[in-house]
């Protein structure tokens, strides 16, 4: 025994029996520490029986002590502690509850239970009555001491100790609570694990433990208990009661519609293990109102709905993986036999496709109780099912019938006998692959095919099949064709059969040419190891390449678009240097044969004078020359000196030929232009895929081998495709790869194309002008091909900058000129038409917005320097403009010009003859300024003054314009002047009502298409208006979700409002709307924007419920709240069960409190208002009492 123990103990005894707290704790706090200054489980093991029952009854005297003061704190019974005696200050302070003290207490006992051994348990009296009192009143602690209490109650349980079954009942509802609220982890799931047994000790009948049960039949809908193995015991042993097995398949269809696929599994899992361990009456319950209730729910599930039916089948698909098993099959046989075979004959198409996917699932279905006839007559029985299944009239059955029937075929191929197979397949080859009344039946046959490849006993038999459906690749569908590239791939993977013999090449080829990008990337990589092996040498490579382009040039180009991404950098560059060398070899062989025949033709004119024998020498030593350019032109086209180091690219010709026929007649595919073009296009496409892989440091040296080899001899090939528009074109395009060394080049060469051009119109107008009279034709003026290219030049980045820093001043001297288009604009709104041919109303439009443009890339405000360094020259002050300002005046100037023939249009007396054409004038116009103003917001060259005026400007747009056509930018500048308002602008500053901020303008242009479509039917012109308004509340939430429930209510009430007057209109509500298409544009426009938004589709579920519970509503509004959530539930999207749950609680709770009258006048009529009244009363409550019942709302 150490000298500090001792210490430790005397220092314990004296602060129990002396009733000091801070020594006791202080102890407590030593024996916590990760170094221990104190261990009490030694001291508590040092004391006798009797000093452990002395300690106890001090300890419980003193918890007794804080239990009444904290009863007494919290029940406000102050007054009776104070009026039981005369107390000083110091027993004032004594009796005042310590939480740190109780806590302490607990600790030292849990400290001391621990220290217990097998067969050495000593439990004091005093200690068991404490911790009975504290487990009795744990639901009225808080914080640290009631997860001591907790603590030490379980340890408790855990080394069974006495009186145990007394002390883990509120343990148990603690865990239960801590597991089953949100953010739960699993180490509290598995605390609650190892207490499963104590719920033996609990009646679970008894209507005392209501609120017990509740927790734990919440247990199977909480997804932490699906996540852990402890928890998928602790749900598999719930099922033990027989009590709990209703109200935990209740919770569980209650959740499998919110619940993920995941989640549905073990679901599934939970079922199985639940069957597995049950016996007797349990095991039957589950059988009957568990597993075959859930069968009966998938059958008759609505497909359509996605989740709910996807889940069901999801949970049973983990019970049919058992069905190896001799019981579980027969389990399965037995519960599908009275309900799947009927619900194959019913009239509903939905319900017979739920039925087809469970029996593919289950398939094989066996019960082994019956005789081995019995059995065959079943599996025929099922065969037969399928192969009826295959010909179903309804679509959806026909599809999942062929997914279902590929699956079985691919798992059991070797049990189908051969007569079942043959008979499929001639469905699925002679009917389904054709069927014509939808693609999607066509696509899982293919997709099928594929799978069922991966089956080694099923190829031999697909090798005679698959040859019979090349024609199947040209399918009107591109996803069939899409699915039948990737088949072919796979038939190329298992090496069975050849492609080729499915497809021919040239139809590949063509497909490849002419098909979407999906298809033509499938092709490029089956045809890869043909066109483009990597094992070849370059002889044969060269040769391969050249045959594609010879073949098919267009399918070439795209084969090497995509086979650029598929193919190493290294290898796609020493195959572009390949091609070049090519190209250049061929090129310096005909400029050698030129030169030679020039040089021929030359001697021939000096030989004038020689006799007939010695010129038919001459021709025959051109013909032998000829030929023997033709030899060389085949054996070297790739021969490279040593700095090229490049392979042969065709293979060293044959020995040559005696017969002179024999070579005239084989002709290279390079003398074909074509195929020339075509390896320029190849080199091309190859550097343009790849110029992303070049531009990384670590290949620099691959795009410096590039640049140099393609560099040398590049005005030879200018001078070789001279004539063909074509291959110029594609050698600019390969120039601009190139280093800035090859600019003299390539202006020489442009140069020269302009001078041919100019050459050949000259000659062609004097063959025109011999012998005949001519006037002189003066040159038309073209702005707009100006406006063109000065428009090119501002699109391109590059050019961008460079023209903005180079030609300041000549951009400020064009917005200048272009000012003047508003003088012509007003001109021209004042006649009937357009000014001119050459000035017609496109040419203003786009001059406008040319105009306007440059004002905004054209920026630049003085830069606000000390007063010091203000040294800025007359030059740079010229360059100054101030874009704002000139924004400004056009807004002034549009307000008094163009606004008010807008109104014109849209009601009032009319001065334009020519409406249609002038308005359209005056939208395109109008709608250029606020997008270019707005571009000014975007950049932040605007201020706060600014973003008002320009708010006030298109709310009078708006307003003034009643076609809906500003709704769009009125959305992009509500966003764009919230953001910049919210930059910019002191938040503390109080805000007018009549400023219209960027939420306002968002709620006047909501307000303008709620008017807008009480009179049309569809937007008034093709745009993303959906997008925009997602944009502008996801903008909005990221910045204050105030601002965005302030836009979203007003949208909710624009919503209820248009609902409101179309049951006004329809004298009711219309009871066969199924979605929010049915409900009219407008609710269809800004209700199916949020729906397919999961996000989104929570805050506007949020703003509704805060609309319903805060404004003011009649009756109408309230019955068409309660419609619209109707169609909701039906046609949800991407709305969470919740938040309908959420909404209809705040609707339910409106109506509840509506008062109706009981009685009416005998005067009164059905069309009387109170009669309308109470009929929109009484239908509201029916929508909402079938909204409650379906949503499960108590």
């Amino acid at each position: 025994m150490t000298t500090t123990s001792m210490t430790a103990k005397q220092q314990l005894l004296e602060a129990v029996e002396g009733h000091q707290p801070a020594p006791f704790l202080s102890l407590i706090q030593g024996h916590e520490k990760k170094r221990k200054t104190v261990d009490l489980e030694e001291v508590v093991l040092e004391l006798s029986r009797g000093e452990v029952k002395h300690v106890w009854g001090c300890l419980q005297a003193w918890a007794d002590e804080q239990v009444t003061a904290f009863v007494a704190e919290h029940h406000n019974q102050n007054e009776e502690i104070a009026a039981s005696g005369t107390n000083n200050k110091d027993q004032e302070s004594t009796n005042k509850y310590n939480e740190k003290l109780l806590e302490g207490i607990v600790k030292f006992a849990h400290i001391y239970i621990s220290t217990f051994k097998e067969g050495t348990t000593f439990i004091p009296g005093k200690m068991l009555e404490m911790t009975l009192l504290l487990h009795e009143m744990l639901a009225a602690f808080n914080g640290s001491v009631k997860l001591a209490i907790v603590s030490l109650c379980e340890q408790w349980w855990l080394q069974e100790l006495e009186a145990q079954d007394l002390l883990v009942t509120n343990v148990l509802s603690h865990l239960l609570e801590a597991t089953t609220r949100n953010g739960a982890q699993k180490k509290e799931v598995l605390r609650l694990w190892k207490l499963h047994n104590a719920l033996a000790t609990i009646d679970l009948d008894s209507p005392n433990n209501k609120k017990f049960v509740e927790l734990l039949t919440y247990c199977i809908s909480c997804p932490i208990f699906l996540n852990c193995d402890e928890g998928i015991k602790w749900l598999v042993g719930l099922f033990s009661w027989p009590s709990l097995i209703p109200l935990l398949h209740k919770e569980v269809r209650l959740a499998i519609p919110e619940c993920t696929r995941a989640h549905s599994a073990k679901y599934g899992e939970v079922y199985f293990k639940a069957w597995k361990a049950s016996q007797g009456d349990t095991k039957k319950t589950i059988e009957e109102e568990c597993i075959q209730d859930l069968m009966y729910t998938a059958i008759h599930a609505n497909p359509m709905s996605s989740r709910p039916s996807a889940n069901l089948h999801h949970l049973l698909h983990h019970i049919h993986s058992y069905k190896k098993h001799r019981a579980v099959s027969s389990l399965i046989t037995e519960l599908y036999q009275p309900i799947l075979w009927r619900s194959f004959t019913v009239a509903n198409g939905y319900v017979r496709m739920n039925a087809t996917g469970l029996l593919c699932d289950a398939f094989p279905l066996n019960d082994y109780n019956l005789s081995q006839e019995e059995q065959s007559n079943l599996l025929e029985r099922q065969y037969h099912t399928l192969k009826t299944l295959l010909l179903d009239p309804c679509h959806l059955v026909r599809i999942t019938a062929v997914k279902g029937v590929f699956n079985i075929l691919c798992k059991y191929w070797i049990m189908v006998p051969n007569e079942v197979i043959k008979a499929i397949f001639k469905t699925l080859l002679t009917v389904l692959v054709y069927d014509v009344t939808t693609a999607e039946v066509r696509l899982e046959v293919i997709k099928g095919l594929t799978l069922l490849l991966g089956s080694a006993d099923a190829v031999p038999f697909l090798i005679q099949v698959l040859p019979r459906l090349g024609d199947v690749f040209d399918d009107a569908n591109h996803k069939v064709r899409e699915a039948f590239a990737k088949l072919l791939l796979k038939v190329k993977e298992s090496q069975a059969l050849k492609y080729w013999d499915i497809v021919s090449v040239p139809h590949l080829l063509h497909r490849l040419e002419l098909d979407n990008p999906k298809v033509a990337q499938l092709v490029s990589r089956l045809l890869l190891s043909s066109f483009h092996p990597f094992t070849k040498t370059d002889e044969e490579l060269l040769q391969r390449s050249l045959s594609l382009l010879e073949e098919n040039r267009m399918a070439a180009r795209r084969f090497y678009q995509y086979a650029g991404s598929m193919i190493s950098l290294p290898n796609v560059v020493h195959f572009m240097l390949l091609l070049w060398l090519c190209l250049s070899n061929h090129i310096a062989l005909h400029r050698q044969q030129q030169q030679q025949q020039q040089q021929q033709s030359d001697d021939e004119e000096n030989e004038d004078s020689e006799d007939s024998g010695k010129n038919d020498s001459g021709r025959q030593r051109k013909q032998q020359s000829v030929r023997g350019g033709r030899r060389c032109e085949r054996d070297s086209l790739v021969s490279t000196s040593n700095k090229e180091n490049a392979a042969g690219v065709l293979a060293e010709g044959d020995e040559e030929k005696e017969e002179e026929e024999s070579e005239d007649e084989e002709v290279s595919p390079l003398d074909n232009l074509d195929v020339l073009c075509g390896i320029l296009d190849t080199v091309g496409i190859l550097w343009a895929t790849n110029a992303h892989r070049l531009a990384k440091p670590e290949n620099n040296k691959y795009l410096e081998a590039l640049r140099n080899k393609l560099s040398r001899n590049f005005q030879h090939f200018f001078k070789y495709f001279k004539g063909n528009a074509d291959a110029s074109r594609t050698l600019l395009y390969i120039a601009s790869f190139l280093p800035k060394s090859l600019v003299p080049t390539l202006v020489g060469h442009c140069m020269s194309q302009l001078k041919a051009i100019q050459v050949e119109q000259v000659v062609s107008e004097r063959r025109r002008s011999r012998r005949q009279v001519r006037f002189c034709e003066t040159s038309t003026p073209k702005p707009q091909v100006a406006l063109h290219i000065l428009c090119h030049i501002l699109e391109h980045p590059i050019n961008r900058v460079s023209t903005l820093q180079r030609h300041r001043a000549q951009l400020l001297d064009i917005i200048q000129d272009l000012t003047k288009v508003k003088d012509l604009i007003t001109e021209r709104l004042h006649r009937n038409e357009e000014l001119s041919d050459l000035c017609c109303d496109t040419f203003l439009c786009e001059c406008w917005s040319l105009y306007l443009r440059l004002v905004v890339v054209c920026h630049h405000s003085p830069s606000k320097e000390p007063p010091g360094k203000q040294s800025i020259g007359r030059e740079t002050e010229d360059l100054i403009f101030h874009s704002p300002a000139c924004v400004l005046e056009c807004l002034e100037w549009a307000s008094s010009t163009l606004v008010p023939y807008l109104g014109e249009k849209n009601g009032g007396k009319r001065k334009l003859q020519d409406t249609e054409e002038a308005f359209t004038l005056i939208t395109t116009l109008l709608r250029s300024l606020v997008t270019s103003s707005t571009h000014l917001l975007i950049i932040g060259a605007a201020n706060i003054p600014f973003v008002y005026m320009l708010n006030d400007f298109v709310k009078i747009l708006i307003e003034t314009d009643s076609n809906g056509m500003f709704w769009e930018e009125g959305l992009c500048l509500a966003q764009e002047s919230y953001e910049f308002l919210w930059v910019y602008e002191s938040s503390e500053e109080e805000k007018d009502e009549t400023i219209i901020t960027g939420s306002r303008l968002a709620n006047i242009c909501i307000s303008s298409m709620a008017d807008y479509f009480k009179h049309h039917d569809q937007l008034p012109q093709e745009c993303e208006l959906s997008n925009t308004l997602v944009h502008l509340l996801m903008s909005l939430g990221q910045r204050s979700r105030q601002d965005q429930s302030y836009v979203l209510e007003h949208l909710m009430s624009c919503v209820v409002e248009h609902l409101c007057w179309r049951i006004e209109k329809n004298n009711g509500v219309d009871k066969e709307a199924k979605c929010i298409q049915h409900l009219g544009g407008f609710v269809a426009l800004l209700v199916g924007t949020f729906q397919k938004q999961t996000k989104l589709s929570i805050v506007v579920m949020d703003a509704f419920s805060h609309f319903l519970s805060t404004a003011n509503h009649d009756m109408t509004s309230l019955l068409a709240a309660c419609h619209l959530l109707e169609v909701l539930l039906q046609d949800s999207g991407k709305i969470s069960r919740y938040s309908l749950k959420q909404t209809v609680v705040a609707a339910n709770s409106v109506m509840s409190a509506v008062a109706l009258p009981e009685k009416e006048s005998e005067e009164a009529d059905q069309e009387s208002p109170l009669s309308i009244y109470k009929d929109s009363a009484k239908t509201a409550n029916k929508i909402l009492d079938n909204l409650k019942e379906s949503l499960s709302i108590v």
